[in-house]
């Protein structure tokens, strides 16, 4: 996992990243597409790979950070209540995100 404070993309809420982490059939290592915006440079967005996989923290959503091969996660239930919510923003969104990825974080 890359470390929450040099992360490169976050996701972005659109109807594709919102299917793909509401999807009632989503099963265990399979992959759907989904946004992501980097977090310097606002018009780089790109269509990333993403996946559900458990952990010592439960379910994870896991999603490509860039095209580096790196990757990022997020606690999957936490997630759901987030991106179902509509009045969320994509900086108040990321913000929120971050501060999940820094709790889940047993190192910091």
């Amino acid at each position: 996992m890359v470390d929450p404070d040099t992360a490169a993309y976050c996701l972005l809420p659109t109807g594709r990243t919102k299917a793909a982490i509401l999807s009632p059939t989503l099963r265990l290592g399979e992959k759907r597409k989904v946004d992501v915006q980097n977090s310097s440079s606002p018009f780089d967005k790109l269509i990333v790979d993403s996946w559900i996989a458990n952990d010592e923290f439960g379910k994870s959503f896991i999603f490509e950070d860039g095209q580096l091969g790196h990757t990022r996660s997020l606690n999957l239930s936490e997630l759901r209540e987030l991106i179902s919510d509509e009045t969320i923003y994509p900086t108040d969104y990321e913000q929120r995100a971050l501060s999940i990825l820094k709790n889940q974080n047993p190192h910091g």
